[in-house]
């Protein structure tokens, strides 16, 4: 079964070489460091009879050095792969590009928050077939534990950005856009949605900026199914789940 789903990612055999990979975004090193956490334990689930690297990417101001890194992985059994030059979502996503290459990575699964994951995906798929590698990408947001709503939020961005530019090229499913509508009417209810609603028009505006028809360092022409179906539960072959204390914001949603 190809590594493009969680059953294929959990069937894995043992020739496949995954790859979890941190994305650090220079937010708050409480944040960063729960992020960490969380990809050690999604590591820790998927190492169990396969080969799996553990890589944290980052680079730019305010991320944290790779020391700290070290020290939050120690006692673990994952041994980091630190790649501390990368200063934007791109230069991250070339990295992530060049391991994959070098390690033949036979799937990546990135770790990001909720609020970066599709830019920093749809970044990351697009390195990655500019390299020439046909590397399935998975998502694991480290600050939210329903799939629900994480497929909600990156609906909302999808459809905001195609509002913004219908050259975009998402393929957007009927019940695909049924559940957009269902979503938007429940968080309509909720205190939190004007301010939600502000930060994903931010995202959808970096979509268009940096798409095929801005700068270039994304891929948009993906079904919105695929994009989804990207997305790992919480719990992905854990016995325990990672409990980490997220910010107010994610009360938003």
């Amino acid at each position: 079964m190809p590594i493009t789903s969680v059953a294929g990612l959990l069937s894995a055999s043992e020739a496949a070489r995954c790859a979890v990979v941190v994305e650090q975004k220079g937010d708050d090193p409480v944040e960063y460091r729960e992020r960490v956490m969380a990809g050690l334990v999604l590591h820790r689930a998927i190492a169990r009879g396969r080969s799996c690297d553990f890589v944290v990417v980052g680079g730019a101001g305010g991320d944290a050095p790779p020391e700290a890194i070290r020290e939050w992985c120690a006692g673990s059994d994952a041994e980091p792969v630190i790649c501390h030059e990368s200063r934007n979502t791109r230069d991250k996503a070339e990295s992530i590009a060049r391991f994959a290459a070098e390690r033949r990575t036979t799937a990546v699964i990135q770790v990001t928050a909720l609020y970066h994951s599709l830019r920093a995906y749809l970044t990351t798929v697009a390195a990655l077939r500019d390299s020439g590698a046909a590397v399935p990408v998975l998502n694991y947001v480290s600050d939210a534990d329903d799939v629900a709503s994480i497929h909600a939020c990156v609906l909302d961005e999808i459809f905001l950005a195609k509002e913004l530019d219908d050259r975009l090229g998402f393929g957007l499913e009927p019940d695909a856009y049924t559940a957009y509508l269902q979503a938007s009417r429940e968080m309509r209810a909720t205190p939190g949605h004007r301010t939600y609603l502000a930060r994903r028009h931010g995202e959808a505006r970096r979509l268009v900026a940096y798409s095929e028809i801005g700068k270039g360092h994304l891929v948009t022409g993906l079904p919105t199914k695929e994009i989804l179906n990207s997305y790992l539960p919480w719990t992905i072959g854990a016995k325990q789940p990672c409990h980490l204390d997220v910010s107010a914001d994610r009360q938003a949603w």
